[in-house]
């Protein structure tokens, strides 16, 4: 997973002089989220629940991938926004985006499930999918 906003360090250890490495990274906090005029802290949590709900074609997918793709949304956000303040539907898009580029049904249950996606077929057959934003 890259990452641009990891900053390494080496110190040295006053007492005992050995040099160590450090790698620092933003915390989650520092992202907020803005739904209906309220601020809440980005929960990394509840990004993974939504891409286990959104893979029940194949849950495994889930389970082994989940809190990288997480974090790959994470990482979206920290470097598409310098005030990391960003609106509900925006996260919403973003995470539609990164399941999109990983796995195309799950983007698409995910999109269903978040009216980000509706179909345009009326009729029988397969059903045409247009992005709602």
């Amino acid at each position: 997973m890259k990452n641009n906003y990891r900053v390494w360090r080496r110190l040295e250890c006053k007492s005992c002089h050995n040099i160590y490495t450090t790698e620092e990274t933003p915390v989650f906090s520092t992202v907020k989220i803005i739904k209906d005029n309220k601020k809440s802290d980005f929960n990394i949590g509840k990004i993974i629940i939504c891409i286990y709900k959104s893979s029940s074609h194949n849950p495994k997918l889930a389970t082994e991938n989940g809190f990288d793709l997480a974090m790959t949304v994470f990482n979206k956000i920290i470097s598409d926004n310098n005030n990391v303040t960003i609106t509900s539907n925006k996260l919403k898009n973003i995470l539609y985006t990164t399941l999109k580029n990983f796995d195309e049904l799950m983007a698409l249950q995910y999109g269903a499930q978040e009216g980000i996606v509706t179909s345009t077929r009326k009729g029988p057959g397969r059903p045409s999918i247009k992005n709602t934003n």
